[in-house]
């Protein structure tokens, strides 16, 4: 039978919602009544057929006993009176052993129905997790399945059905507090979920850090530290390592990350220890955006004049900004970032540095969400939109970009998280509707909107990109997407202004090269991660 294809919850009115309740529960009641049937069969055979040779007053007594099962509504709540031990001779009543009804005694009936409640209630669990079910919610939903004679073994509180735990270990960190769940645990969960005759021998982990903030009327943020863990060919998380919480972001790297670096060091020292195998650790990369990178990495931020984590060149002052307008410069190295080449680069001493086996240069790559879609992407329509007049389109192009995005709207697939959207709204943009316009739209509304130079300056960034995120070409075609990246950067200046050649354009010119050299599952990493992060 084909598998139906349900809409989550979260995307179902209340009353789909209810009614999809209440076919679970009517799904249990059915499991239930046929287990009381069985046994209700089970018992009445035995009471007449299989001990017909014993006295009648044993057989009616027995089976006066085995008859009040039935009585049980829907089979709930009755307890078999008759249990027969495997592998026991039934030819008499001594092998039969009487329970009395009050009994606390497990029995197969019993068995059954716990097995189904929990069942049911992991389920539970598992769609208030991943539609994201308010506590107060939850509970609501509990106390009214509880009204239920089958599920009045349902937890009343939504905190017991989720497990939460009654403790946690909060430490002050300034100018907030930080809580550690370490990686032993989310790591051996991993594990479990692997065939017992396939455990693998080696694990990666990928690492995020990234900061949250909470709301827009205050200054309240998170700093998780995120990690995935890839198993031969199946990724496991994302799961939080560590959290942050506070009004400003930790003043101290070092004691943000301490925790996080000593539980690393001892499970790449040691191993795990999982079913009498040892299964190694190697920590295959960091996903985190430019500020994020500077803080864990005690290095400079993306303003200043040596802030280029891939190379050494300084940037020069320019109208009022920090920018990047040459093209010459020497590439660090993982054993340069550590002796400290250049002295200037730096502002202290990273924890991860103590990480022997990872590349602070190297496995630690551009976030391409930040640098392209949010950076380069946003940076060139805010050009076209609001720079000066010789770079600025006229109000008549930019109402034609407009009306063809608003055009193609309809004929947007569905598997496209957003639609098109007006100009208007730029600065309501996320990621994904820059990226369309990077890779799919663009070269159609800019067309005949764009001067030529222009236009073939967003068609070399545009064959780039598509070059390095196909799976398939990256490595192929990966020389002539840097030459296209150069000649981007190159005439991004004599077009746009050296003043405009930022930290992110600049980074263009290091984009293919992190392709190359990084793990295979980073850009699916990186997806989940930075997706998790912002949910």
């Amino acid at each position: 039978m084909p598998k139906i294809h349900r809409k989550p919850y979260s995307a179902i009115s209340r009353r789909q919602l209810n009614r999809r309740i209440q076919g679970h529960i009517n799904e249990s009641i059915s499991i239930l009544g046929h287990t009381a049937e069985v046994l209700s069969t089970e018992s009445n055979f035995i009471s007449g057929s299989t001990f017909s040779h014993q006295s009648e007053e044993s057989n009616s007594d027995l089976a006066e006993h085995a008859t009040e099962l039935g009585d049980c509504e829907n089979g709930v709540g009755g307890t078999p009176l008759c249990t027969v031990s495997e592998g026991d001779n039934v030819d008499g009543l001594e092998n039969v052993s009487l329970i009395e009804p009050d009994s606390h005694r497990p029995s197969e009936g019993n068995s059954v129905v716990e097995e189904v409640e929990a069942s049911f209630q992991d389920k539970l669990a598992i769609w208030a997790i991943e539609n994201n079910i308010t506590q107060s919610s939850m509970s609501k939903l509990l106390a009214i399945l509880k009204e239920h004679p089958c599920h009045s073994s349902l937890p009343r509180d939504a905190r017991t059905l989720l497990r939460t735990p009654r403790r946690t270990v909060v430490k002050d960190m300034a100018p907030g507090k930080y809580c550690h769940f370490g990686l032993l645990g989310v790591i051996k969960i991993a594990l479990s979920h692997c065939p017992s005759d396939n455990i693998p021998d080696t694990i990666k982990l990928f690492m995020c850090v990234d900061g949250l903030p909470l709301s827009k009327s205050s200054a309240s943020q998170f700093w998780p530290i995120l990690c995935s863990l890839l198993s031969e060919d199946k990724l496991f998380g994302p799961f939080v390592v560590g959290l942050y919480h506070g009004n400003a972001k930790p003043s101290s790297a070092d004691e943000f990350l301490r925790d996080f670096v000593d539980d690393l060091k001892n499970l790449l020292d040691t191993g795990i220890d999982f079913n009498n195998r040892v299964v190694t650790v190697k920590l295959s990369g960091i996903v985190c955006d430019a500020p994020a990178k500077a803080f864990i990495t005690c290095t400079k931020g993306h303003a200043g004049y040596f802030s280029c984590s891939k190379c050494s060149q300084e940037g020069r002052y320019i109208r009022g900004r920090v920018c990047y307008p040459s093209l010459d410069y020497a590439l660090r190295t993982d054993e340069g970032f550590k002796s400290r080449e250049q002295e200037e680069h730096h502002v202290g001493n990273s924890p991860l540095e103590e990480i022997s086996s990872f590349g602070m240069v190297t496995q630690i790559p551009l976030d391409y969400m930040h640098l392209i879609c949010l950076g380069v992407v946003r940076k060139l329509l805010n050009l076209w939109l609001r720079a000066e007049v010789p770079v600025r389109l006229g109000s008549r192009g930019v109402k034609s970009i407009s009306g063809h995005l608003m055009e193609l709207k309809t004929s947007i697939p569905e598997e496209f998280a957003r639609q098109p959207r007006d100009l208007k709204e730029i600065d309501r943009w996320k990621a994904t509707e820059f990226r369309q316009l990077l890779l799919y739209t663009g070269p159609l509304v800019l067309h005949s909107v764009l001067p030529a130079d222009k236009y073939q300056h967003f068609m070399a960034l545009h064959c780039a990109v598509s070059i390095l995120a196909s799976e398939k070409y990256c490595q192929i075609y990966n020389e002539y997407a840097n030459s296209l990246l150069h000649h981007f950067v190159k005439t991004f200046s004599a077009i746009y202004g050296p003043e405009n050649v930022s930290h992110n354009v600049h980074g263009l010119l290091h984009l293919s090269d992190d392709v190359k050299k990084m793990d295979p599952w980073m850009p699916l990493v990186h997806l989940n991660l930075k997706t998790t992060c912002r949910n």
